[in-house]
């Protein structure tokens, strides 16, 4: 969603220090729409960033999406569960998550978050993580799959839902 509690503009602004800084050469795809659309372009305008974010709309293939990006960015301010987070993990990509919200309990220690609202240290999370090195990428895409799998699977949230239930019903005759 192309709404303020995501603050794309914390994520904007990141993207231009490191534009900036580095002269770092990227593409950033935003998946969604909104009512902060028009804002959020203007935005991008007034960073010069035109031809490094590119709004897609609304897609349905964001698994795919998310195999052939580098780099997944959670720049939200707030969150109740961010499941993208969960979703990025399953993909196996690396991530740079705000503390969001939930984002600590779910990435574990396969990343540190950033404080919200904070552009450059934002932007020195994406450049570090970008500049990691070809093993600890592989290392780090390895226990994201898996975490995604031992800890939200289905069939592991099943598991955890029932035993949860039982746990209310022992005793009870």
């Amino acid at each position: 969603r192309l709404h303020y509690q995501k603050d794309y503009p914390n994520l904007f602004y990141s993207l231009s220090i490191l534009k900036e800084k580095y002269n770092l050469m990227f593409k950033c795809l935003i998946v969604g729409e909104g009512d902060d659309y028009e804002k959020l372009k203007k935005i991008v305008f007034q960073l010069n960033l035109n031809n490094e974010i590119v709004f897609l709309g609304l897609r349905d293939d964001i698994p795919q999406l998310m195999k052939l990006c580098d780099l997944y960015i959670l720049p939200s301010l707030f969150e109740g569960l961010p499941t993208v987070l969960i979703e990025a993990l399953a993909a196996s990509c690396l991530i740079v998550s705000t503390d969001c919200g939930g984002a600590k309990e779910i990435l574990g220690n396969i990343t540190d978050v950033v404080p919200t609202q904070t552009p450059n240290l934002l932007a020195e999370k994406i450049y570090s993580t970008l500049n990691l090195s070809n093993d600890k990428i592989n290392i780090v895409k390895k226990l994201s799959f898996e975490r995604a799998n031992n800890l939200f699977s289905l069939e592991k949230m099943n598991l955890n839902w029932l035993k949860e239930y039982n746990s209310k019903f022992e005793g009870i005759e």
